[in-house]
């Protein structure tokens, strides 16, 4: 009786994850703060988590410095994971992993002066290529 209504919880409780979004190597791809892609042709997944730092210039102020947005990302393959950041302005700026180069190519929204971002509208755009 005990294993059965264990059996039945989880399947009430189960709920399917997120589909994840299949991208090609070469090809810039957007992706939405805590979302997964899979680099199909590398077999290769990327999470990006969030943004722990962002002192980017917001678009309407003058600034000296360009300022810089901080991504954490996690990269998984099919026997090694890595937990790592990337930046738009300070190093790194782009990844090697496992043979692939992973570019961070832009971050949205921009910042606007008085306007705080929430973490979950941050989405950046990346492409994965094959390192030569």
């Amino acid at each position: 009786m005990m294993k059965f209504l264990l059996i039945f919880l989880l399947f009430v409780n189960w709920q399917p994850g997120a589909p994840v979004k299949e991208v090609s190597l070469g090809e810039e791809f957007t992706i939405q703060a805590g979302e997964q892609v899979l680099v199909k042709d590398a077999n290769l997944k990327l999470t990006f988590s969030g943004v722990p730092e962002d002192s980017r210039c917001p678009v309407d102020v003058a600034c000296v410095w360009a300022g810089n947005a901080k991504l954490n990302l996690a990269l998984k393959s099919a026997k090694k994971k890595l937990t790592t950041t990337i930046n738009t302005t300070l190093e790194p700026r782009e990844l090697a992993f496992k043979g692939y180069t992973i570019k961070l190519v832009r971050v949205n929204p921009p910042r606007k002066s008085g306007m705080p971002i929430a973490p979950d509208d941050y989405e950046a755009t990346l492409v994965v290529r094959k390192t030569l």
